[in-house]
């Protein structure tokens, strides 16, 4: 949304599979560093493409930060 680039740190990125993929669907680059995500924005991201589904397909608890 920002277009920036943010390091969340000791995360497990293992768990959140669901969110980074739609997440680089929107044309976001997710690069996992170990224990850390690398979220960079993209110039024009594209919408979800799909509507949320219950975990673990889509957590219901992302669903408001997809629809900004």
């Amino acid at each position: 949304m920002t277009r920036g680039n943010v390091l969340i740190q000791d995360c497990l990125p293992e768990h959140l599979d669901a969110v980074i993929a739609k997440l680089r669907a929107a044309g976001v680059q997710v690069t996992i560093e170990g224990d850390a995500i690398r979220v960079v924005g993209a110039a024009r991201s594209a919408p979800p493409t799909s509507p949320p589904a219950p975990t673990p397909v889509f957590p219901t608890d992302m669903q408001a930060q997809f629809m900004c």
